[in-house]
């Protein structure tokens, strides 16, 4: 099974929606599965790879989230016995 490509379409609307089906199904696949990536010039991506630009991508939203509350003086829970 080395070198299989899975027939996912990262770009449709439906996985914009609602990504986390198929990345159920992307990570049930196995690590040696390969996604064509439209949107990055029909390039083959590994399994790995593609959940690692996920979980980037999440943790860039909840930066934003972090920052966003803070402007408006909302203080995280783990910053609240912080002397600075």
């Amino acid at each position: 099974m080395a070198g299989d490509t899975l027939d996912i379409d990262l770009a449709s609307q439906s996985f914009m929606r609602d990504p986390f089906p198929t990345l159920t199904r992307l990570r049930a696949a196995g690590p040696v599965v390969r996604v064509k990536v439209p949107f990055l010039g029909n390039r083959e991506l590994s399994q790995r790879r593609i959940l690692m630009i996920v979980e980037t991508h999440l943790h860039e939203h909840l930066g934003q989230s972090i920052a966003y509350a803070r402007m408006n003086g909302v203080v995280p829970p783990w910053s609240k016995n912080d002397k600075s």
